[in-house]
């Protein structure tokens, strides 16, 4: 008969080995005698449901919840107008407020506070998607049909506003906006692969108009969020400024749109450009900073012309 094994831990691990044989016997002779026992949740679980428990929805009051979010969609169609964007807006008697029920079935990464959050029909937040909210007069809007993957949604301050349009998908995005009275605004039918649209300080907005195709890695923002002062006098030098991105845009792979950027409809920005002031319309820029290479161009979500939108040709 062979020596028992005198290693260290020897004994630690024999008798773990037997208690954990031991739990599997004792599954499934309970198995056996109670093959329809409830089986008890565990520890991911119960967090999950406690999660559930503490969201704070607009349930109870939708109407206001409703009417308060048309309100928003008004001020935002104006802001449009003004600075020129082009932005499907959705109507607001599609949309309903989020309930704790739909974040129970999109599995939100975390979602404590949902009051504000209004959808309309489609709407698809897959695993991954987080919702933060701290401050008041706070609005999410998620149109027809968007899907998000993998997206945070941030609103730090008071009376901010995200909008998504319909149909549209964003995979991997972080959407902010911190300090007050600011707008994010994503139009319809857009495409983003993965990057973050920053939108600081007071009054600010930041559009990306309808039909853009953004790849991946990309950053739009509307502040430096650092402060530059003149060395004397203390003035600011590098205050912020709205964002304007036309319909049709294409903004390549880990390009960087500057504050107080306005992008003409139709154009291209090439892959790592650092685009800044005015862009004209129909136009590919690249480079660092962002240079004219070539106008009158369109271009295709495919290798064919005819899957161009006619509006944009």
């Amino acid at each position: 008969m062979e020596a028992p094994d005198e290693r260290p831990g020897f004994a630690v691990r024999t008798s773990e080995y037997v208690r954990r044989r031991t739990r599997q016997g004792l599954r499934i002779v309970l198995g056996t005698l109670f093959p329809n026992a409830p089986r008890p949740p565990s520890a991911s679980e119960l967090a999950a449901a406690a999660r559930l428990a503490a969201v704070q929805t607009d349930e109870a009051d939708e109407p206001a919840a409703l009417a308060a979010a048309a309100a928003r969609l008004q001020k935002l169609a104006a802001t449009v107008a003004t600075l020129g964007g082009e932005v499907a807006l959705c109507d607001a008697s599609v949309l309903r407020p989020l309930r704790r029920e739909d974040v129970a079935a999109m599995a939100l990464a975390d979602a404590t506070d949902v009051r504000g959050v209004s959808i309309g029909e489609g709407v698809s937040l897959s695993r991954g998607c987080t919702i933060e909210t701290g401050g008041e007069d706070n609005f999410i809007v998620l149109a027809p049909n968007v899907r998000l993957s993998k997206v945070t949604l941030t609103l730090r301050g008071s009376g901010n506003l995200i909008y998504i349009g319909p149909d549209t998908r964003l995979t991997n995005v972080v959407i902010k906006t911190v300090g007050e009275d600011n707008t994010v605004a994503v139009g319809g039918d857009v495409t983003f692969e993965s990057g973050t649209l920053l939108c600081e300080r007071r009054g600010r907005s930041l559009i990306l108009g309808d039909d853009c195709m953004v790849s991946n890695g990309v950053v739009v923002r509307t502040s430096d969020h650092h402060g530059i002062f003149e060395r004397g006098t203390g003035v600011r030098l590098n205050a912020s400024a709205d964002v304007v991105v036309g319909a049709h845009v294409w903004l390549g792979n880990g390009c960087r749109v500057n504050k107080g950027t306005r992008v003409g409809t139709g154009t291209v920005i090439g892959q790592m450009a650092i685009a800044g002031g005015d862009l004209d319309a129909h136009c590919i820029y690249a480079g660092v900073p962002a240079r004219k290479l070539r106008e009158d161009v369109v271009w295709s979500r495919t290798e064919r012309f005819d899957t161009i939108p006619k509006r944009f040709r």
